[in-house]
């Protein structure tokens, strides 16, 4: 049978879903929620709520970028095609030079990509200004301007105001001096998506990954209680780093696709914390010691070797599949769209391959 679904990504409004369908494939984030309506105070709300009328409960839901997403989890199919995609391009086309390592080039602690202006990456961005030795011991970008307190956009003020609330309502709210590592001479909003591995192979393996220890991860979604992993985490495994990742209940997820999460070395708990803004300053603040010690952390022998295996796992594209397959849906969500999983998979290998 053809599966008979309505498609929601980043960039879906009001106006362009249909909401009478029964069916979603959810295909990349979900649209972010302060892009959709203006909100103030503290928003618990989805996107896919707001999009389909507060009606999702009676309604399937595909997704192709979650590893889990707690408001759909039996009424969620759970497939990160995404991600296995991403791997497989890696594998085809990553530069073997970025496989080679001399770990006696990693002096620099911590790196952290502040990409795209995110609510969240603008709590990071104050965290490391405030709290850490950012000069010489984090290999950062930042798209954004440090004196964006003198034109504020919309993603700053929320992250400030969030901060003030939940954090610390006395202290100034800083950011660290803009940053970029230029790809070919273009400026951020020049990257495609298509030149990723190119801008890993050609600039953030060298600069970024080959000097560092432990990578922040930052995926896009911050209100949800919901995790994925993306290109940036590859980047991270590719470039033999300890990832320290955003996302509610990432590292149980991560952990089920088989990937050592580290979590003897760093403290994970974090990723149960319901409130997003405490979620991120929790994930910096409980692993500030691990970041202090990096050095000697990657100079135990034992923890390179076993860094180098969840790479080596990364590539392993035929277990991780099956082991998404196995392990990312409820039995509840098994049972409910038993009827079309056959559908569901042959939609994914014909679209890219990724079972």
């Amino acid at each position: 049978m053809n599966l008979n679904f309505d498609e929601i990504g980043p960039d879906t409004t009001k106006d362009t879903v249909v909401n009478n369908y029964n069916l979603f494939l959810v295909d990349d984030h979900i649209p972010d929620i302060e892009q959709l309506k203006s909100f103030s105070g503290d928003i618990k709300e989805n996107s896919l709520d707001y999009l389909l009328d507060y009606k999702t409960v009676d309604k399937l839901f595909i997704f192709n970028y979650y590893l889990s997403f707690e408001d759909f989890k039996n009424n969620g199919f759970f497939y990160p095609s995404f991600f296995i995609g991403n791997i497989q391009t890696y594998a085809d086309t990553v530069d073997p030079s970025t496989l080679e390592l001399d770990w006696n080039r990693k002096l620099i602690a911590v790196n952290c990509l502040l990409n795209k202006e995110r609510i969240h990456r603008h709590l990071i961005s104050h965290w490391f200004k405030k709290n850490f030795d950012w000069i010489n011991q984090l290999i950062y970008s930042q798209s954004w301007k440090f004196n964006n307190v003198l034109s504020p956009t919309k993603n700053y003020f929320k992250a400030k105001e969030l901060y003030l609330k939940h954090i610390d309502n006395v202290s100034e709210f800083e950011q660290l001096p803009e940053n970029w590592f230029l790809f070919r001479n273009q400026s951020p909003n020049s990257y495609e998506m298509d030149d990723n591995i190119k801008i890993f192979n050609e600039v953030l393996y060298p600069q970024v990954f080959s000097k560092s220890i432990i990578s922040i991860v930052t995926e896009p979604d911050f209100w949800p209680d919901a995790c994925a992993v993306t290109e940036k985490y590859i980047n991270a495994i590719i470039g033999l780093t300890i990832p320290v990742i955003t996302g509610y209940k990432i590292y149980e997820k991560l952990r089920l696709l088989g990937f050592d999460t580290f979590n003897d070395i760093i403290n994970t708990k974090y990723q149960y914390e319901t409130n997003p803004t405490k979620r991120v300053w929790r994930m910096l603040e409980e692993n500030k010691i691990i970041f202090e010690n990096a050095h000697s952390i990657i100079s135990n022998s034992s923890i390179r070797n076993r860094i180098v295996e969840n790479r080596k796992h990364l590539f392993n594209i035929d277990k991780i599949k099956k082991l998404a397959r196995k392990n990312l849906n409820t039995e509840e969500a098994e049972k409910q769209f038993s009827p079309i999983i056959n559908d569901i998979m042959n939609y994914f290998r014909n679209h890219n391959c990724s079972w």
